[in-house]
């Protein structure tokens, strides 16, 4: 069983937090976003981007588990829960720790993420899975929501993303087991996030985020 914890970073993360380096996308401004010059995305545009994400993930899931019966869909949703806090947490610390706002939502999917280890100890499986994808959600809040998602920001979830997929899929391999669907579930959601915001819908930072989240989680 999957259960929260805080990782050591991997020497592969470490590299990629020193040397993250801005992808190039052409943006442009979200019609749901805040009316300002910097913002693209407000909380309440990427709550519903992230609902539309884990859809698609059930969706993944259930086909998936077609070939794969004995997939557990809560004790996936609390592991990759974990590491969504575990990913913020790092890249928080990596750019200063972040501010008093940051850091409250950290806290805030921290216990998340514990309150879905233990609602999938006690068999409470649906408010583990809900309170596990509240956590990878709030986790990506925390690195990059305060005062809105910016046009900045949107590019460093994908080059994020972009880098620890690479590093996933060559530590995956060619393997057909439970990795190597996962790392199909992270090719597929980088996949559509990144051409969500080449063509001008920046709310595809919901699905790299997911995809980074993944991939961190085969990395760990």
């Amino acid at each position: 069983m999957f259960t929260a914890h805080r990782r050591t970073p991997t020497p592969a993360l470490l590299g990629l937090l020193g040397l993250l380096a801005v992808a190039a996308c052409d943006d442009t401004a979200d019609p749901l976003a805040p009316d300002t010059a910097d913002t693209l995305l407000s909380e309440a545009v990427i709550d519903v981007a992230a609902d539309q994400v884990e859809l698609e993930q059930e969706a993944m899931f259930d086909q998936s588990q077609r070939t794969r019966p004995s997939l557990d869909r809560a004790e996936l949703a609390v592991g990759f829960a974990a590491s969504a806090v575990d990913l913020s947490t790092e890249l928080l610390r990596e750019a200063g720790g972040g501010d008093a706002a940051q850091q409250a939502l950290l806290g805030r999917a921290e216990s998340q993420s514990e309150g879905a280890s233990e609602a999938l100890a006690a068999g409470r499986t649906a408010q583990a899975v809900r309170l596990a994808h509240g956590a990878v959600w709030t986790a990506m809040k925390a690195w990059i929501l305060p005062g809105g998602v910016t046009d900045e920001e949107v590019r460093l979830v994908h080059s994020t993303a972009e880098e620890l997929l690479r590093q996933a899929s060559a530590a995956v391999g060619g393997d057909d087991g439970l990795n190597g669907q996962v790392l199909s579930w992270a090719e597929t959601f980088f996949a559509r996030g990144e051409e969500k915001i080449e063509s001008g819908q920046p709310r595809g930072v919901a699905a790299l985020w997911k995809a980074a989240v993944l991939s961190h989680w085969l990395l760990g």
